[in-house]
């Protein structure tokens, strides 16, 4: 059946997409069955095995082998996926947060920031209830699509992508990658200001994409930058992040 393609737009036969790229999810039950992981505040049952969960047609063949490429480059350098000749990046503990940050080096920002993008992109256009909370808006989704059709990662003001290192506990399961969990949308108020984020977890990193403008948002200093430095917040809240990059002062 010939349907529009999510990113380009064209009305052709679409490939089976992994919403969370199947790098991130392998080996998460210990084997390859990568099933779902519910964050509950009650002690559930683990879900039976569903390797569809993941699955839908979204993208044309195009459109998925482009995205592709950027997984490729996160498997191996974030995930160590690769074959060994990948630099993986190079982590420094903060000195004025001692055990709370690390700051990265030689990430490689347009791959990274792409693949983010478009973890959250295809999470919105998903079918099924999982990704429900996923839910941008017109001008949200039609920036997010232009970005990642252009292949272009644009600013690291633009879209501003941050991440924390998460613990594994009983609650979340134990799992190589990290937490797997549907991702949301949430709103950040700070006095008039109102601006929207979205957050997804994998690869045992909590990720957050700024989806709308803020021209004084304290965090901004702990942002992935096109450099490819980023501070990266371990074991804390959101919050945090701003007081800690802010207290940090920094002139990048």
């Amino acid at each position: 059946m010939r349907e529009r393609c999510k990113l380009c737009h064209r009305h052709v036969e679409l490939r089976r997409s992994h919403i969370i790229s199947k790098f991130a999810l392998r080996d998460a039950q210990g084997d390859d069955t990568h099933a779902l992981l519910r964050v509950s505040n009650e002690e559930l049952p683990r879900p039976p095995p569903d390797q569809s969960w993941d699955v839908e047609y979204l993208l044309c063949g195009d459109c998925e082998e482009r995205r592709r490429c950027w997984e490729a480059i996160v498997a191996a350098t974030i995930a160590g996926r690769g074959d060994g000749r990948e630099r993986r990046p190079d982590l420094y503990e903060v000195e004025e947060h001692p055990g709370d940050m690390v700051r990265a080096e030689q990430v490689p920002y347009g791959s990274v920031k792409l693949w983010v993008l478009s973890t959250l992109y295809l999470m919105h256009h998903a079918a099924k209830p999982d990704w429900a909370r996923v839910s941008l808006t017109v001008d949200e989704e039609d920036r997010l699509r232009r970005r990642l059709h252009s292949g272009d990662p644009g600013s690291d003001l633009d879209f501003q992508v941050f991440g924390r290192i998460t613990t594994r506990s009983p609650l979340t399961a134990t799992v190589f990658g990290g937490i797997i969990v549907p991702g949301y949308v949430t709103e950040w108020r700070s006095g008039r200001t109102r601006t929207r984020m979205g957050h997804f977890s994998a690869l045992d990193c909590s990720w957050v994409v700024l989806l709308g403008d803020w021209p004084d948002n304290p965090m901004r200093e702990a942002r992935l930058r096109t450099d490819g430095t980023w501070l990266v917040l371990r074991d804390t809240d959101f919050q945090a992040m701003a007081r800690a990059a802010g207290d940090l002062n920094l002139n990048m």
